[in-house]
């Protein structure tokens, strides 16, 4: 950046080079957070103009790495009946990221669970007990059964969530996610990561179309 603002065209135009470096030293992080808002919303707004409406839309949120999203949206059109048009975002946040990066990272995630409409997100183990605890995924006790899951051997996704009732402080435990790590999908449309959990996001927009995808993804362990 020093190299940057020192170039002649900021003299000409009025700008102290050696100001204009401080003022991006101490504000560059807003303006990676404000870029990451924007490109969200962008992208939104671009999907509402120029692209049919998806029927399914997905997160990968966590200590996961994918090459190109194009992929597993092909893998998903082409496996699931009915699915037209997949959306896939993601926060990924990965080891050895500098603080700042993982802080933006952070922060889109937040915009992914507060304001978007993700249907189902795929997180790591560790991401998804911290937004599990904080109520952001549908119950899937009596799905899990439909599902055909065992329960039994999914003791490590039951999670308490706590909330406020009448001025008292309640609390419960239910299982919100599957973990479908050993899908071979996966591989396929080169996501990367330990451990994937599928999670069915509270403000999904098409509850039917996530249902059907996370009983495609167990569908698929059946052949890892």
């Amino acid at each position: 950046p020093g190299l940057f603002f020192r170039n002649p065209l900021f003299r000409e135009m009025g700008i102290d080079p050696k100001k204009a470096e401080n003022f991006w030293h101490y504000h560059k992080l807003h303006f990676i957070i404000a870029i990451i808002v924007i490109v969200v919303l962008a992208s939104a707004v671009r999907s509402c103009i120029f692209r049919v409406e998806p029927d399914l839309n997905i997160a990968l949120v966590g200590n996961l790495y994918n090459v190109a999203t194009e992929e597993l949206c092909e893998i998903i059109k082409e496996s699931m009946a009915g699915i037209k048009e997949v959306s896939v975002d993601s926060a990924i946040i990965m080891d050895k990221m500098d603080g700042e990066q993982e802080y933006a990272m952070a922060m889109k995630a937040t915009v992914l669970f507060a304001a978007a409409d993700i249907d189902v997100f795929i997180l790591d183990k560790a991401s998804y007990k911290k937004y599990a605890g904080m109520g952001a995924f549908v119950n899937l006790d009596e799905i899990a059964d439909v599902l055909g899951v065992d329960k039994e051997k999914s003791e490590d996704l039951i999670i308490k969530v706590k909330w406020e009732e009448e001025e008292e402080e309640e609390e419960d435990e239910h299982l919100y996610g599957i973990d479908v790590s050993l899908s071979p999908i996966f591989a396929e449309a080169k996501i990367a990561g330990d451990n994937k959990i599928a999670a069915i996001g509270v403000r999904a927009k098409h509850y039917e179309n996530a249902l059907q995808f996370l009983r495609f993804l167990i569908e698929t362990l059946k052949q890892a």
